[in-house]
């Protein structure tokens, strides 16, 4: 292990950008997908280490990552941050998240990269709760937008967690950037409807599949309506699944405002990757 460790530093510093691209993608797969958790926790390691490395490149934030699979890349509409987040699978089911907030060096005047760090939260207390760089709700983000009320800038994230062997999350979090520029948050509280929420979770079953996405311009998020199999299972959420209606949150006034059982049967809710189980734990993109 520690020669493979020593053997990737010396990696880092000597390929081309192409081949450290590829490297990268290399330790990522086997970060998913090697069947000991030992092979998968050293090509973690390695994976961490090349990509910050490589984020030390003024270059890197315009860069086209799509032949690396293993990572979710996502740049805000305004190109001030790019986010980046990937997983690590573990022997019980779960998964450790990591990931990295790039400010556009152009911009900032620096490579400024912020770590973020995740912290294993009781779901219910996250919910309301603004949370900073070091104790994140873990997640692959797949879409972003932007939105602004007033001077607030809100960068409105879905994603996925694989929570347990037997659920799945997704969710809807904000991004916020501090007036200095030098801190991040999660989590603000403009989610209404019978409680004002600072992120939205949904839990469902890991046999199950749930849409969850931004429709007409980021105007509105639209979701499965999750329901227990069995009225019995009320709030057993390994037993929910999608029941054949849909929700959203429509942006308005800088609130995001419930409304239940929309009609979305021309919105393509059943097309796409969103429908896919994610592969060893990466969220489609």
């Amino acid at each position: 292990m520690l020669k493979n460790f020593i053997l990737g530093l010396f990696l880092v510093s000597t390929f081309n950008s192409s081949a450290q691209l590829q490297r990268l993608e290399e330790l990522g797969q086997k970060m998913l997908q090697n069947t000991e958790a030992s092979e998968r926790a050293g090509a973690q390691i390695l994976f961490t280490i090349l990509l910050d490395s490589l984020m030390l490149e003024p270059s890197f934030f315009e860069k086209d990552l799509q032949e690396v699979k293993s990572l979710s890349a996502i740049t805000s509409p305004d190109r001030e941050l790019r986010l980046f987040t990937w997983n690590e699978p573990q022997e019980d089911g779960t998964y450790n998240f990591y990931g990295r907030v790039l400010f556009n060096p152009k911009k900032a005047k620096t490579n400024k990269v912020i770590k973020l760090k995740e912290k294993k939260q009781e779901l219910a207390r996250i919910k309301t709760k603004k949370l900073n760089d070091q104790e994140w709700f873990g997640a692959i983000y797949y879409q972003l937008i932007q939105k602004s009320h007033k001077r607030n800038i809100y960068y409105i994230l879905l994603g996925w967690n694989g929570n347990t062997a037997l659920s799945n999350i997704k969710l809807i979090d904000v991004l916020q950037v501090s007036k200095n520029g030098q801190q991040v948050s999660f989590g603000a509280p403009i989610f209404t409807g019978n409680q004002t929420l600072s992120r939205v979770i949904f839990e469902y079953s890991e046999k199950a599949s749930m849409s969850l996405k931004f429709q007409d311009n980021g105007s509105r998020i639209v979701f499965d309506h999750l329901s227990p199999i069995n009225t019995n299972m009320k709030d057993q959420f390994e037993f929910y699944s999608p029941d054949f209606t849909y929700d959203s949150y429509n942006w308005k006034k800088g609130k995001w405002i419930f409304n239940k059982n929309i009609d979305a049967r021309n919105d393509g809710l059943n097309a796409g990757d969103e429908r896919k189980k994610p592969e060893k734990g990466l969220q489609p993109k």
